[in-house]
């Protein structure tokens, strides 16, 4: 039988913490809190943890690290260990390796004792998951969400792109159609004696508060559509999974309001779908709770640097940031600096021309579902779900943020790439690479589980 249970830790930071620009992005007010959320699922036999973190993204040192002090403390192996980063862009900066760098060379982009704080987080939360679990019926669910997303890259009569920002302030590029999205908001009901736990799933950019990485610390509308969720179901937990959303954002309906009451509204839209979703959810029968884990090696693009080129370019981006602020100027994120740190970082857990990441499912019945490394395009999300016909799909991304965007090939072409066709790492290959390591996790016979960290 399945069972599950559910924890949660707050891991709002104070004023002036660092956020995820880093550089000259201290946060001047906290919209509402953050959390770390937890739910553990386990069959009798296998147990396997779920993490959603509201934050930016995990790189890959930071991924590793939380997650094998989580299997120290609780036991599940690291591979059953998903950790997940929400992606709202007005949040602390987690990126730990950027920030170690820059602290040897006298700047201060992170804060250790947020990253302290958040490692804590993630063990109590998935320990007290542990010991929640509990007898649970899984029913899953779907329903439409309104005014929320749209996709950011409007096609021009002439083929090229034009981008529509999160806030954005052209009434033209807000009267554009939705275009390609997902409208469905997904969820499974894991219900309980104790109190059900639902987890949500939607392919969106939660940054109605802004996809400028600005100084404010909030869980976006997936944080207040959580919080309606809850109080409209006594004794519930939530737990929020953003799914493939590189090229989706809610650009076509924020702006005319403040960025808090942009997010409120979008988040009682949600919650609203949520509850709508979790009302028409069907049984889920399965006899065993299943996982599979297996390693993808996402190609590097031509045009990236080698890593001492980026090791020069992160040097002149310190000394060009550290003049600007002897003339007493701001320079948010270090200008070019984070870019470089970025890509350095990227290079330095690369294999050669290729980087390492995980694609890792779980299997209830016929439900599924997927952590995708890296901000996916939409497209990656339909193709999965196509593949598995007779499944219900989940997908997550930005499960490992190191690769960055994800896109499709077409992204790169001159006349098409708007914005993250310039600024991927990964080569145009890496789309069909990934989408294919997923569509035959369960197509092929199960590889040997990778070694639990020690």
């Amino acid at each position: 039988m399945l069972h599950a249970g559910s924890a949660r830790r707050d891991i709002t930071p104070p004023v002036g913490t660092p956020c995820a620009l880093g550089l000259d992005n201290e946060a001047l007010e906290v919209l509402d809190p953050i959390y770390l959320r937890a739910v553990a699922l386990g069959d009798g036999s296998t147990q396997a943890l779920i993490l959603a973190a509201d934050v930016i993204g995990l790189y890959r040192y930071a991924d590793q690290t939380v997650r094998r002090r989580v299997t120290r403390a609780t036991g599940v192996p690291l591979e059953a260990v998903i950790l997940h980063a929400t992606h709202t862009h007005q949040s602390p900066n987690i990126r730990v390796q950027n920030g170690e760098f820059l602290r040897a060379r006298g700047l201060v982009s992170y804060s250790p004792e947020f990253w302290t704080r958040f490692q804590a987080a993630a063990v109590e939360a998935a320990t007290e998951a542990l010991a929640d679990l509990r007898p649970a019926v899984l029913h899953y669910g779907e329903a439409n969400v309104r005014r929320i997303a749209g996709n950011r890259r409007l096609r021009q009569p002439d083929g090229s792109i034009v981008m529509r920002g999160s806030r954005d302030d052209s009434e033209q590029r807000r009267a554009y159609p939705e275009g390609y999205i997902d409208p469905l908001v997904r969820t499974l009901r894991f219900g309980r004696e104790e109190g059900d736990i639902v987890l949500a799933n939607y392919c969106c950019h939660p940054t109605a508060t802004g996809g400028d990485e600005g100084p404010y610390i909030t869980a976006d509308f997936p944080g207040y559509a959580l919080a309606e969720v809850e109080a409209a179901l006594p004794g519930s937990a939530g737990i929020y999974l953003t799914g493939p959303c590189g090229n989706v954002n809610p650009g076509k309906y924020t702006g005319t309001r403040s960025r808090q009451s942009d997010a409120f509204h979008m988040g009682h839209s949600m919650a609203q779908a949520i509850l709508c979703a979790l009302a028409d959810g069907r049984p889920v029968a399965g006899d065993a709770l299943r996982l599979r884990s297996q390693e993808v090696l996402l190609p590097l693009r031509d045009s990236l640097p080698s890593e001492q080129e980026l090791e020069r370019l992160v040097e002149e981006g310190i000394a060009t940031y550290s003049a600007a602020k002897e003339r007493g100027e701001s320079m948010p994120g270090g200008g070019p600096l984070l870019n470089a740190l970025c890509r350095l970082h990227c290079r330095r857990h690369a294999q050669g021309d290729f980087l390492p990441a995980q694609v890792t499912s779980l299997e209830w019945g016929d439900v599924l579902l997927f952590a995708l490394p890296g901000e996916c395009f939409l497209e990656i999300d339909h193709t999965i779900r196509g593949h598995y016909i007779n499944h219900r799909v989940i997908c997550a991304e930005n499960c490992d943020y190191t690769a960055s965007y994800i896109p499709v090939p077409e992204a790169y072409l001159p006349e098409a790439q708007g914005y993250e066709g310039r600024v991927a790492h990964v080569a145009p290959e890496a789309f069909g690479t990934l989408a294919t390591a997923a569509c035959e996790v369960w197509d092929s016979p199960p590889r040997r589980p990778a070694q639990t960290a020690g």
